[in-house]
């Protein structure tokens, strides 16, 4: 259709009312589309002008979304598994007594994350219940103490 443009712009020949009947045609046969948007495109309306898009464009670019979903997953697990790997690997040269002091760490870091975590749900509660004018008086308030 594009290469009957072209000569019609080059030449000043209809060239592409083959291609655009052709479409129409295709569409007619195949294409989702009322009755009324049938008989519209028989009438010489393109399906471009009636709303109808191709659908197989549609599919395509569903389908590669998906491609492309899965691959990043399965990128993101296997990087996982890569770090996985490598954290194994140094925990295993570690003494007994670094390992311990390792997981002793993580567990204090996992309690203040929770300690951090409930004083915020605590606060989010104290906020719903405040208007929205109190919560721009906290908002600033709270910025004039960090500074």
């Amino acid at each position: 259709m594009t290469l009957g443009l072209g000569l019609k712009v080059a030449t000043n020949l209809p060239a592409d009312y083959i291609p655009k009947k052709i479409e129409i045609i295709k569409q007619l046969t195949q294409g989702d589309g009322t009755s009324s948007q049938k008989a519209m495109m028989g009438l010489g309306w393109s399906p471009y002008d009636m709303g109808l898009t191709d659908n197989e464009f549609a599919q395509i670019k569903e389908e590669a979304k998906a491609k492309r979903k899965e691959e990043n997953a399965d990128r993101a697990q296997s990087k996982r598994d890569l770090k996985k790997l490598k954290d194994n690997a140094a925990k295993s040269k570690l003494t007994p007594r670094e390992r311990k002091r390792l997981l002793e760490e993580a567990k204090r870091n996992r309690s203040e994350a929770g300690k951090k975590a409930a004083a915020t749900r605590k606060r989010n509660k104290e906020l719903e219940r405040i208007s929205t004018w109190e919560k721009a008086q906290a908002a600033a308030k709270k910025r004039r103490q960090n500074k």
